[in-house]
């Protein structure tokens, strides 16, 4: 099942206009999350506020397919760690997925750590 969701993330990117699809990987899902499936990680040549505006676009088509779609980019940073939360809360809620509140919740290191993880 998780090569058909590399492929259906892969195939719903492609479908957007002037998109370069890098790689695509797998990733377990924890709790609460895991719910909605996997993570399929989806890296895109270009900088990020071109990706992240196609991320928005291809979560509305993943809605409801049992995974969860990420986006990585290869040029620059060149977005805010304010307005990356922004584009990242509006593709979960495309992708039908709600916000989980952890009290302990710091989203400044989530965005670091997400950009570390690169």
């Amino acid at each position: 099942m998780s090569k058909l969701h590399i492929w259906e993330a892969v195939n719903i990117i492609k479908e957007i206009p002037e998109v370069r699809v890098l790689e695509a990987k797998i990733k377990h899902t924890e709790p609460p999350y895991d719910r909605f499936g996997p993570t399929i990680i989806v890296t895109v040549d270009g900088d990020a506020s071109k990706v992240l505006k196609i991320w928005v676009k291809a979560a509305r088509k993943v809605r409801g397919k049992g995974f969860i779609l990420e986006f990585r980019w290869t040029g620059k940073t060149d977005v805010s760690p304010k307005e990356f939360i922004e584009y990242y809360a509006r593709a979960e809620e495309e992708m039908g997925i709600p916000l989980f509140i952890d009290p302990n919740f710091d989203s400044v290191k989530a965005v670091r750590m997400a950009r570390d993880n690169d």
